[in-house]
Order: C-alpha cells, then sequence, then structure tokens
C-alpha cells in the first residue's frame, strides 16, 4: 500500500513518544505482566471502535445534530465538492468548548458547541464555515490513519506524561531558574558523557548521548509536524477555492507575523 506523503514526518515528530513508550511499557510490564493485557486489550477495543459512536463519544464527546444544525451546516458547506450529494458527511455536535471543527473520517463531522451555535443564529457566515470545514477536512487523512491509531495507544504512557507536563509547565515556567537549567543541559550533558567515556561506561555514555540529542531533536520534529499539518488544512482550502476566505479570518484574530505570511500565501495561492 502506498504510504501517505506526510507519513515520515509525522513518525518522526513521533520518535520520542515512541521510544520512551516502548521503555515505560517494558519496565512496567516486567513488574506486573497483566498490565501488558490489559493494555492490549484496551488498545484493540480503542482502535477497533475508533470511528464508531461509542468511539467519536469517547474521543470528542459528542451527539448527533438535531434536524435544524444538521440541515444548517450541510447548506453551509455547499462550496466543498467532496462533501456534496452522497458524499454528504453526518454531523456531530462536541460538547467540549475547546473542539471547533474535526473531522475523524469522510464521513463524520464534529462540529463544536460555540461554532454550532453561531451557525444556528446566523452569526457564522457560511463561507467561514465553508473554509474551516475544508480544513479539517484536508487533516482528515491523519486522523483516520490507523497507523496514527495504533502507534497513539502504543504512545500512550508518554501522552500521560505530556498532560502533566502540560499542566506543570505554567508554575515551572515561573521559577526563575527553570529557563537557565534547560539552556545549560549541553553542559550537563557533556560532563556525564565525558565522564562517562573516561570510566569505560559505553551503554551509559550512549544513552545520555541519546537524550541529549532528543532533548533538541523532540522539538525540532514536532515544529516540523505542525507546520505539515497546517499545510494540509491549507493546501485542501486553497484546492476549494476558500483560501481568501480562511486568510481573512487568520487576519482577523492575530497580527503575529507567521499568521500574516500565512493569511498572505493563501490569500495568493502560494505555497506554505
Amino acid at each position: 500500500m502506498k504510504r501517505a506523503p506526510w507519513t515520515s514526518c509525522w513518525l518522526w515528530s513521533q520518535l520520542t513518544a515512541m521510544l520512551a513508550s516502548s521503555f515505560l511499557w517494558l519496565m512496567v510490564g516486567a513488574v506486573w505482566p497483566m498490565l501488558w493485557v490489559v493494555g492490549l486489550v484496551y488498545g484493540v477495543a480503542l482502535v477497533a471502535g475508533r470511528h464508531s459512536r461509542a468511539g467519536l463519544s469517547w474521543r470528542f464527546g459528542v451527539r448527533p445534530a438535531s434536524e435544524l444544525e444538521n440541515r444548517m451546516v450541510l447548506a453551509g458547506i455547499v462550496p466543498i465538492a467532496r462533501l456534496r450529494g452522497r458524499l454528504q458527511p453526518r454531523v456531530w455536535v462536541s460538547r467540549r468548548p475547546e473542539i471547533s471543527v474535526v473531522m475523524p473520517t469522510r464521513s463524520d463531522l464534529v462540529i463544536g458547541p460555540s461554532l454550532i451555535t453561531s451557525v444556528v443564529t446566523g452569526q457564522r457566515p457560511a463561507e467561514e464555515l465553508s473554509a474551516m470545514v475544508s480544513y479539517a477536512l484536508g487533516q482528515e487523512p491523519v486522523r483516520s490513519s490507523l497507523l496514527v491509531a495504533v502507534v497513539d495507544v502504543c504512545c500512550t504512557p508518554w501522552r500521560v506524561i505530556e498532560v502533566a507536563i502540560a499542566k506543570l509547565a505554567p508554575v515551572v515556567g515561573r521559577m526563575p531558574l527553570a529557563g537557565l537549567a534547560w539552556r545549560v543541559r549541553w553542559v550537563v550533558f557533556a560532563v556525564a558523557v565525558i565522564g562517562a567515556a573516561h570510566q569505560g561506561r559505553w551503554v551509559g555514555m550512549a544513552g545520555v548521548a541519546a537524550v541529549a540529542a532528543l532533548t533538541w531533536s523532540t522539538g525540532f520534529f514536532n515544529r516540523r509536524w505542525m507546520s505539515r499539518w497546517v499545510k494540509l488544512g491549507d493546501d485542501q482550502v486553497r484546492t476549494d477555492g476558500l483560501g481568501a476566505t480562511l486568510a481573512t479570518m487568520i487576519r482577523r484574530r492575530s497580527t503575529a507575523l507567521a499568521d500574516l505570511e500565512r493569511a498572505d500565501a493563501l490569500s495568493r495561492g502560494a505555497g506554505t
């Protein structure tokens, strides 16, 4: 089967998650082997049922759209040729405020609570809804990918760590020495590598060097993937002829240089 063009970029961004999760699964599983069985059953169930109603409810907190919501959403996305007629998706409404528009599959469209309210009350122009759905459509191949689903389940231990880090980041960020400690990490790693080499602990030296490399590569590959992730959506928006609409929306909400450059590219139909 032909591999999607975004797959390599995405896999590199998952490198740290896969390595860390593999280590944690091995370490915990050695202490409690039954955890492997529980994890396997959990993973198979989650992957197999991810596109079912129960799976969508678990992932996005959805409910079926009402008749009015369904009619107004489908009327608003008429400009998107790939979602017309028999290709119209099922419309779901999320109860989670952080969700705006998501397409977990080509036949399922999840609309966030704030957006559905603005659509039903006429506060959101139809062309803006179309641009947002088109953007989500461009990212749908990633969200519906079996490979992505399997890797995400396998990387559950790292996802838990990421959530914990996100919660602690604001607190750590206020500590004066936190930023300095991160910037001088290369000195600490260099001392550790030299010490391990001097004592002939080659395995330890390789481990420290690998961790040091990951502290740089994780951010680098994540930024690279985020850029590609945005490009997937933008490319679809341009294909659907909605680049100018999305560009206007971006300019309205942000004055950051990167966002303005993205809006300009969308307006001109150039690559990002």
